[in-house]
């Protein structure tokens, strides 16, 4: 999320942070 910090690890971190947290929605929602 656009923070000014230009390290690539960081950008995959928190891409794969968001897949994370995108796959416990998607799981959240089929459960319910």
């Amino acid at each position: 999320m656009g923070l000014g910090c230009n390290s690539g690890t960081s950008e995959e971190i928190t891409r794969a942070v968001d897949a994370v947290l995108a796959e416990a929605r998607l799981s959240n929602v089929l459960n319910s």
